[in-house]
């Protein structure tokens, strides 16, 4: 392909362009100006004196001067292509006729079943008595079910009444060279609409030679080459433009010369294509003679097609036979033609996709002779050089070398392969890079398009493995390892100057590339979503990402087709519902969002996680479905659906999906679910071992995954949840079900809107806008909910303008109302300290946690609740023993201290644990208080999570630590106080910091017991709040002492001062009528206490009445 050369320059305010009289963005080639690159030049319409010369590397159009003159003795110093018009009509294609007898490969129709079939064999027999030809058949393009029919019964076909297609011909006729007569003839068939229907339904045409076979003065087609040589096609029109020292085009087919003859221009071909390239040269040889005798200077300008046969054994052998006959022969390269000619395109190609009109296509090839001349020049040199290598040479599809006699003559030709190849581009990947070849086995006329890694030609065994593997046929290979590298080396050479040389890359992953492009097996896109080919995007299709092609994801991407989308859409409002329709538009934005997965993944540094959740009918697993249809990822060969897939396997399949939505159905409730999910979600890499356990394997994915389960998951993981968007789907208001089949034919068409959905591009700005508005509705949520839904909600909305329902389905409004609400809610909110809060009274009422490490604490002075203390090391490790916590104490630490808590506080606790249980089965009178550092929490901060009332209880619900005997109804009530001789230590009271009531009754003598009372309170087993009814409930008998009931003492300054265990009766507030016991006598306030009561209570001496005892 043309390039720029080093001495351009670009267009400036002192030289402009001399085309478009621009002062920027040209290029200008040479000094003075040869070339021009401009962009704003129309290839057909050059200004006067200027030709469009193919196109630079970057695309855009280029352009030199008068033409090339070129100082050589075998070619014109101008070539020039005139346009003639030729006087014999063009062939013309016709509904197929039968031409002699039906024949094996014809297309007939059995009259016993109106069915097509395809003749296999045909064969006389006996059949009742006289001798009968019977057809063996079977469908087109297969080998089988086999029937048989009586040729009388059988028809050549002719058309198909289910799709109007016809069955055409045409022919192409070799008179005779001398008589001018019947000859020969080649007849090409095939189906209108190009049906693959040859060769096990591989191949769209058929092509036959037959010759004329005269008896007398009539005759007959019969197929066959027959025995005599054939003339060329359109030979005479071909002779007579060499006489005339013309350019003459050598092609690979009739149908090619017929259209260069459209062009006004001369063509010729052998029959057999480029298979019999050796014919050409042998018959033209004499013209060409005869016209450079006369001072001529013809051209034999062949042009291959763009393929392995065409470039290979056509044109580079061609080329050399006609070196040998010393005929003036020029190769062409295709692309220099037109850059995207397509894989196998010849001269109609050219004409039909290139968009030039005649006069362009002229030009064109005028400077793909000129490039071919100048190219030729330099061969002499290149030869040499690839001869150095001692490369094998190739010989109808062989390689091997040639044997040449002590006198320089050549006695044979020794054959080591069974197979040629050409390398069609060169590869660079991260991996090494390697080849695309093209591979043709000899005598066969399909090829075969090969990846060749660089790793793979280290060795022949290696090498000749991998194109066995490709082909999944045998070859046979006796080359040597230095053999096989020279070839190598030369087919590379070949390929630098010959083929343009360009270097493409290999592409990483299935769909989205690094650079924006989208490559599948048989589609590439560009980043704003236009069709592109691998010439253009340098981007090669790699079978090889996994090594083994059977896991590799194949999204079945349909054809682009503008009602796509509508039409999916349209089938959703069916299947789903007028309630569930909005849970799968989401779930379809989402997907929508996946197209566009690495461009926020990048921008944004984090990607949601759907989770569409509801019971078992509801429909949420269609609705993945749905969503992976628009990636075409819905079908089980492309896997977007997976099951029962470990962390690695899901890992590795995000790794080699780009921007290729996946779901996870139905998983297993686990908390490596939870920490597989969260760790998706900001997209971080996995590194893994490598298969060989010496390397590592970085798992960094690609593509974005959604979880349709029967749970909410995240729920015991905040860090999770905070990172999921719930869409709930209620099985009790499903659509119309039936509709299944015409729901899963939009799936087969959706992925057709793929290129709409990338020109949506990331919209940014909206996306924020919508963000603001949300957020207003997620008080609660954590600010990672509101962004995730704006993202899903943007392109929720873009796809329903794109489906035209946008009027009708107010997304905005569900997404408030419903997802909002439910992502709202306290539980859901993702929030750390929450979270530990609520574990933390569900490990109180599992008695778990009590009075040893979490006690309430009062206002000094009053009843009201004003903390919570919490020995901070042993709740800990309980709680994180319990949940296996995805915080650690750090963060709660700092989440605590943000709030206002006191870090460094010390409060009383029951001594241990198994001294508070004892104290609460009654087993113990005094539970050893301690004192220990401890965190004081603000009840407002509890209250938040939890209803932390003051009657709430932390007493313990363990059966096994339950009262031996519940008390009965009369034993609930307050009776006579075992009475004990008290000596009140005044030292042994102790104040919790700032006078906060947590006393310690240090008691040196026996206090008064009622023999029938326990503080043990029973809890319900679940929920984070206990009952606050008291249960009173009776001590056993070892623990009861019986005493004479005795006044209360009072201490030796004279005041009376209750003795700890005194009943007494509340006057006022919220406890007015409840009976008591005396903890602690301060003189100016009573600490009392109750059955129920987690805590103490303080009242002064008049707000109580003492009880009389009995």
């Amino acid at each position: 392909m043309p390039s720029i050369k080093s001495n351009s320059r670009e267009a400036s305010r002192t030289v402009h362009c001399p085309l478009c009289d621009r002062d920027h963005y040209c290029f200008l080639v040479g000094d003075p100006i040869e070339k021009v690159i401009c962009q704003w030049t129309d290839p057909n319409h050059p200004p006067e004196g200027w030709n469009y010369a193919g196109e630079s590397k970057d695309r855009r159009p280029m352009f030199n001067t008068a033409k090339k003159r070129h100082k050589s003795r075998r070619f014109p110093d101008l070539v020039t292509l005139p346009q003639t018009e030729l006087a014999d009509p063009a062939p013309e294609w016709q509904t197929v006729e039968p031409v002699g007898q039906l024949s094996v490969g014809d297309i007939v129709r059995n009259s016993a079943d109106g069915q097509f079939y395809q003749v296999k064999a045909r064969k006389g027999r006996k059949a009742g008595g006289e001798q009968r030809l019977f057809l063996t058949l079977s469908p087109p393009g297969q080998n089988s079910p086999v029937v048989e029919a009586l040729e009388s019964e059988c028809s050549l076909a002719t058309n198909d009444p289910e799709t109007g297609a016809t069955f055409s011909e045409i022919r192409y006729l070799y008179p005779d060279p001398v008589k001018k007569t019947e000859f020969a003839m080649v007849v090409r068939r095939q189906w209108t609409d190009r049906r693959q229907w040859l060769e096990d339904c591989r191949k769209t045409k058929e092509v036959r030679p037959y010759h004329w076979q005269s008896s007398g003065e009539t005759g007959e087609w019969v197929k066959g080459r027959g025995e005599r040589p054939w003339p060329l096609y359109r030979e005479d029109e071909a002779k007579e433009a060499i006489l005339n020292g013309g350019v003459v085009f050598a092609v690979g087919g009739e149908q090619a010369v017929e259209v260069y003859r459209d062009l006004g221009q001369v063509a010729t071909t052998c029959a057999g294509g480029e298979t019999h390239w050796e014919t050409i040269a042998a018959r033209l040889e004499d013209c060409f003679a005869a016209a450079t005798r006369n001072g001529l200077k013809p051209v034999l300008a062949i042009h291959p097609d763009f393929d392995l046969a065409g470039d290979s054994h056509f044109g580079q052998q061609l080329l050399k036979e006609c070196g040998d006959r010393d005929i003036p022969a020029i190769a062409m390269n295709p692309q220099d033609i037109w850059g995207q000619i397509p894989h196998g395109g010849d001269i109609k190609d050219i004409v039909e996709g290139s968009g030039l009109a005649a006069g362009g296509v002229i030009k064109a090839l005028e400077h793909a002779i000129d490039e071919a001349i100048d190219r030729q020049g330099k061969e002499e040199k290149l030869i040499l050089q690839r001869r150095r290598w001692n490369a094998p040479d190739a010989h109808f599809g062989e390689l091997g070398y040639w044997k040449e006699s002590e006198s320089g003559h050549i006695q044979g030709f020794t054959p080591l392969t069974n197979f040629d190849f050409q390398v069609e581009k060169e590869v660079a990947s991260p991996e090494g890079g390697g080849f695309v070849l093209q591979l043709k086995r000899a005598g066969e006329h399909q090829q075969f398009r090969v990846f060749l890694p660089s790793m793979d030609f280290t060795s022949v065994q290696t090498f000749e493995n991998t194109l066995k593997k490709a082909l999944g046929g045998a070859l046979i290979c006796r080359l040597t390892t230095n053999q096989m590298k020279s070839l190598l080396r030369v087919r590379l050479h070949e390929y630098a100057h010959n083929r343009g040389g360009k270097v493409y890359k290999l592409c990483q992953r299935v769909g989205q590339q690094p650079d924006g492009y989208w490559v599948f097996p048989r589609l590439q896109l560009t980043p704003k979503g236009e069709a592109t080919d691998e010439n253009k995007s340098l981007w090669i299709w790699n079978t090889g990402l996994t090594g083994d092609e059977s896991t590799l994801p194949k999204p079945a991407i349909a054809p682009p087709q503008p009602n796509a989308l509508r039409q999916l859409v349209e089938a959703m409002e069916v299947f789903f519902g007028p309630k569930n329709i909005y849970p799968a538009l989401l779930t379809l934005g989402y997907g929508a969002a996946s197209v566009h997965y690495q461009e926020i993944i990048e921008t944004e540094g984090a990607f949601p996680i759907l989770n569409p959740f509801g019971d078992a009918g509801s429909g949420k697993t269609t609705a993945g479905q749905c969503a992976l249809s628009l990636v075409g990822m819905h079908t089980e060969a492309a896997g977007g659906l997976m099951r029962e897939v470990s962390v690695s396997a899901a890992y590795e399949r995000l790794k080699i999906a780009g921007s290729l939505i996946h779901c996870l159905d139905d998983p297993a409730r686990t908390p490596e679910l939870d920490e597989f999910l969260k760790g998706l979600y900001n997209g971080k890499a996995r590194l893994v071992r490598g298969q060989n356990g010496a390397s590592f394997n970085m798992q960094r994915p690609h593509s974005p995954l959604m979880v349709t389960s029967n749970f909410a998951c995240g729920e015991t993981n905040a860090a999770t949840m905070s990172r999921m968007l719930l869409l709930w789907f209620d099985n009790k208001s499903p659509g119309q079900f039936d509709t299944y089949h015409q729901l899963a034919a939009a799936w087969d068409k959706a992925s057709g809107c793929l290129p709409d959905l990338i020109k949506l591009g990331y919209p940014k700005p909206a996306i924020a806008v919508i963000e603001a508005d949300l957020v207003k509705s997620l008080p609660l949520a954590h600010n990672r909910i509101a962004r995730s839904l704006a993202l899903i909600v943007a392109y929720t909305e873009a796809i329903c303008q794109l489906a035209e329902v946008g009027n009708r389905l107010n997304i905005r409004q569900y997404a408030v109302e419903t997802v909002c609400a439910m992502a709202n809610d306290s539980e859901n909110s993702g929030d750390s300290l929450r979270d530990f809060v609520e574990k933390l009274f569900i490990l109180r009422s599992q008695a778990k946690a009590g009075e040893w490490n979490m006690r309430f604490i009062c206002k000094h002075n009053s009843s009201e609740i004003k903390s919570l203390a919490l020995n901070l090391p042993t709740i800990w490790n309980t709680l994180d023993g319990a949940f296996k916590l995805p915080y650690n104490l750090s963060i709660i630490k700092h989440l605590l201290q943000g709030h206002q808590s006191n870090m460094t506080a010390q409060q009383k606790f029951h001594m241990d644990e198994d001294v508070s249980r004892a104290f609460q089965r009654g087993a113990t009178q005094d539970p050893k208080w301690q004192t220990k550092r401890c965190v004081e929490i603000p009840i407002d901060v509890i209250r938040k999570y939890v209803e932390a009332e003051e009657n709430v209880s932390t007493e313990s619900t363990d059966p096994a630590i339950a009262p031996e005997s519940p008390a009965s109804t009369e034993d609930s009530q307050l009776t006579s106080i075992c009475q004990l001789n008290v000596n009140r230590d005044s030292n042994s009271q102790l104040n919790g910091e700032g006078g906060d009531q947590l006393t310690e009754n240090r008691l040196s003598t026996e206090a008064p017991v009622d023999s029938t009372l326990s503080t043990e309170q029973t809890h319900a087993p679940q929920g984070f709040e206990p009952s606050s009814e008291a249960q009173l409930t009776q001590l056993t008998e070892k623990c009861v002492r019986t005493h004479t009931p005795e006044p209360p003492l009072y201490d030796s300054g004279g005041c009376h001062r209750l003795t700890p265990g005194t009943r007494c009766k509340v006057l006022i507030g919220q406890f007015t009528g409840s009976l008591v016991e005396v903890v602690d006598d301060r003189g100016d306030e009573v600490e009392v206490h109750r059955s129920g009561w987690a805590i103490s209570r303080e009242y002064s001496r008049d707000e109580l009445e003492v009880l009389s005892h009995e």
